[in-house]
């Protein structure tokens, strides 16, 4: 196998055209499925904070979504405030919804006036595990990797090959694009949304990588923007904040 250098995507620090990956490219296979699979588990780790190996954890950020003219429709706050993998809440406070949804072992619970629409709501997942397949789910998936050019930056992007039926019906075929000199995720997607969410300008957080940036684009006219502005530890762990649950982790990681 290529050293990591060959293995992940060539890309100018800093920022991303916000484009779509049908735009502009160009593709030439050069990783094979065999070969593709550690690549892809190692960027679904590295790049989530949704992971029992982290310690509890806040961050917030603000969003902007917009119309096909490019007003703005809803703009906002979303915080997530992270205990463990099934002990997480995540607040949205937008100008047309309120919501919160809690996270706990036996199920989600929301409450508010209005839910976030489906884009903004994928953006807490960005955060928590922007490739969503844990890691006994991927052993069975085959990836290819082909280098993409992109507004003259070459990539290398990762597309699910033949997705087992648990992932059919509905599911667009996801594909993520790594940095070629660590497993850094810098353009990712989601079940049923069309676009894809661009990230940029990332922060090293408990061995994370996390984008101070999030850009979603469509043909004409920006999407949302969205943008990190706490990423802290959380050392005050309390039942009532997540919605009475039955059993919250302390500071440590571990039941108190």
């Amino acid at each position: 196998m290529k050293s990591l250098r060959f293995l992940y995507v060539l890309l100018i620090a800093g920022t991303i055209p916000t484009v779509s990956i049908a735009q502009n490219t160009s593709a030439t296979l050069s990783i094979k499925p065999k070969e593709a699979r550690p690549i892809i588990a190692a960027a679904a780790k590295l790049n989530s904070l949704n992971d029992d190996a982290v310690t509890p954890w806040h961050l917030a950020a603000t969003y902007s979504e917009f119309d096909d003219k490019s007003n703005v429709i809803d703009q906002g706050t979303i915080d997530v405030f992270w205990a463990a993998t099934n002990h997480y809440k995540v607040v949205y406070q937008g100008s047309k919804s309120s919501y919160i949804s809690y996270v706990t072992a036996s199920g989600v619970n929301f409450t508010g006036v209005q839910q976030p629409s489906h884009i903004l709501a994928y953006i807490a997942k960005e955060f928590l595990q922007p490739i969503p397949f844990p890691a006994d789910v991927l052993k069975h998936f085959n990836f290819r990797i082909d280098s993409k050019v992109i507004q003259a930056m070459e990539l290398r992007c990762a597309t699910l090959l033949n997705p087992k039926p648990e992932t059919e019906g509905g599911f667009l075929t996801p594909i993520y694009c790594l940095d070629v000199d660590n497993p850094i995720l810098r353009i990712g997607s989601h079940q049923f949304i069309t676009h894809h969410y661009v990230r940029s300008n990332h922060t090293l957080f408990q061995g994370r990588y996390i984008p101070n940036d999030i850009a979603m684009d469509g043909d004409l006219a920006p999407i949302l923007r969205v943008h990190l502005t706490i990423l802290e530890p959380l050392s005050d762990i309390k039942a009532a904040d997540y919605g009475n649950l039955p059993q919250v982790l302390g500071s440590a990681g571990s039941p108190p």
